[in-house]
């Protein structure tokens, strides 16, 4: 019986979306009920990237896509297609990855957060999240918690520049010269390795900008208010 009325709501929304396929709404209830109500996990991941391409920060549709992928790696899982599995993981990374970035964008922090803590539970090996987590804590003020996180990003990846130099901002601006001075010389040796051929004959530009990292470079959220209430150099 119950069934029944889902498949009928379903069948109700396909024939509306038919005449309106950029309805957030139809999308969003369409991929809910094929993912929650009916098991079929991948139209509703096909109604649910639809979602995410018009609004990717919609919670519901970020929350659907992540249930249907996680469903399907699991069926992979129980049959020993660790390669299907994989693929259906690294596509719940990715949708986290995308709607972190536009709700840091957004000045979500909150929603940020929780979207890369999801990218590194499935990717727990790429700095890329502990940068980000970084850079949200920063934009917090939280200093202390931004510098775990970049340091964490430096552990999972030795050689990513990002991460020191986050960590030298970081540190020079809480005072912790003597840490900060240790990290700029992990980036020269950092450096040395990655450009061989290349002389760096300059310092890190951190002294007057915020943590610059990957697609955030650039970035100047909040820089005043860290300037006017930090520690300051």
């Amino acid at each position: 019986m119950y069934a029944k009325k889902y498949e009928l709501a379903a069948e109700l929304y396909r024939e509306y979306l038919a005449e309106n396929p950029r309805s957030v709404l139809a999308l969003r209830r369409l991929a809910q009920i094929e993912c929650y109500e009916l098991a079929e996990f991948d139209s509703c991941i096909a109604h649910a990237d639809t979602l995410l391409e018009i609004y990717p920060v919609d919670t519901a549709g970020v929350a659907v896509a992540t249930y249907g992928h996680t469903m399907l790696a699991g069926r992979a899982l129980n049959i020993s297609d660790t390669t299907q599995a994989r693929r259906h993981m690294d596509r719940i990374a990715a949708i986290h990855r995308y709607a972190g970035h536009w709700n840091y964008m957004n000045e979500n922090y909150a929603r940020a957060e929780y979207n890369f803590r999801q990218f590194i539970h499935v990717q727990p090996d790429s700095a890329y999240g502990y940068l980000r987590l970084g850079i949200v804590r920063w934009n917090q003020m939280r200093d202390d918690s931004a510098l775990v996180w970049f340091r964490r990003a430096e552990e999972v990846d030795s050689l990513n520049e990002d991460a020191l130099i986050n960590q030298i901002v970081v540190l020079r601006n809480t005072g912790q010269y003597d840490d900060a001075d240790a990290a700029a010389d992990r980036l020269e040796q950092v450096r040395a390795r990655l450009y061989p051929d290349s002389v760096f004959s300059y310092e890190p530009d951190t002294v007057y900008y915020p943590p610059m990292s990957l697609d955030f470079r650039g970035d100047t959220t909040h820089w005043t208010e860290h300037y006017q209430y930090g520690t300051g150099f």
